[in-house]
């Protein structure tokens, strides 16, 4: 392990400088609408789609809130199901292999952090609901979670333990766009952006201990547990950023689209390759880890990630 992967520094002020610690609960007042957006439009691209032209501005208003919703929905599920049981799994020594105690020890910071996340996600979104009158959609588990367990299946239990860490690798080492656009987007409702600038200064410090703690434990792993869930990481990565079409069919109709509409609607919206890109886009540091462990030195593993249309 050499100092390019040092996370420690990232951690040394945690006490001072973790939104748990030391940035205010986000409050929305009424004051804050005004006419800004809940979402960016552009990170709701269905809402361009010519069957939708014509909604007029509340039911777009009414969209762009649900896809807020969709996002903090998300975000809970992810760290309550991935980010805090692998935390928690890492500072408690419940794998198989070595890592040094100041990894066990940041990784308990790591579970407070994504504790509060889930919290604030959930808190956040009860105040839109109870301020704008939105109802939120049935609460369901989103697609990526949906899609994990169905890859999980076939695996023992340490597979499925690793597997869950690998996805949080993935997740915890994506650079998305509501990292760095989200924040200064003055279109948007102001805690809005506070609350996910919070939430983006917290996961580059998350970033940084899981790409270190990735170093260690690569070798550490048995060579055929390590084959197989590499060959579904393409998956993962893809599940991340797929649409949770579930909670937009349910949007849709709520909106009084026939079936019809909204598969053209989605068909239209999100070709394959529109995915894809998002994800090449977004996961600079992911393949990087990946390539700076020597996980595409095997070709199979290489082959996979090209299946699904990753350029690796």
């Amino acid at each position: 392990m050499t100092d390019n992967y040092t996370s420690q520094n990232a951690f040394h002020d945690w006490d001072k400088t973790a939104s748990v610690r030391c940035r205010p609960k986000r409050i929305l007042l009424s004051e804050h609408i005004e006419d800004k957006y809940f979402f960016p439009p552009e990170f709701a691209p269905f809402i361009e789609h010519d069957l939708l032209s014509n909604i007029g501005d509340d039911k777009k208003r009414i969209i762009l809130i649900h896809q807020l919703y969709s996002y903090l929905n998300f975000t809970q599920y992810l760290e309550h199901e991935a980010i805090c049981v692998v935390a928690y799994n890492v500072s408690m020594k419940k794998y198989d292999f070595k890592i040094p105690n100041i990894l066990c020890v940041n990784a308990r910071k790591i579970y407070v952090d994504g504790v509060y996340h889930w919290m604030f996600s959930i808190d956040f979104a009860e105040e839109i609901e109870a301020l704008t009158g939105v109802k939120n959609l049935s609460e369901s588990e989103p697609r990526f979670l949906r899609t994990l367990r169905e890859l999980m299946k076939k695996l023992n239990d340490g597979q499925k333990k690793l597997a869950l860490l690998f996805f949080t690798t993935i997740a915890e080492t994506l650079i998305t766009p509501t990292m760095g656009k989200f924040p200064k987007d003055e279109r948007l409702v102001l805690p809005v952006r506070e609350l996910i600038n919070d939430h983006s200064i917290d996961e580059l410090r998350h970033l940084r201990y899981f790409v270190e703690l990735f170093h260690f434990i690569w070798e550490q792993i048995d060579f055929d547990d390590r084959h197989i869930l590499c060959l579904l990481l393409p998956r993962m990565l893809y599940s991340y950023f797929e649409p949770d079409f579930d909670r937009i069919i349910q949007l849709l109709k709520l909106l009084g689209f026939s079936d019809e509409e909204i598969k053209r609607v989605l068909s239209d919206t999100y070709p394959k390759d529109r995915i894809v890109e998002n994800v090449m886009a977004s996961s600079t540091a992911t393949i990087k880890l990946f390539k700076d462990v020597g996980m595409f030195d095997d070709y199979k593993i290489k082959s996979a990630f090209h299946e699904e249309g990753f350029l690796v």
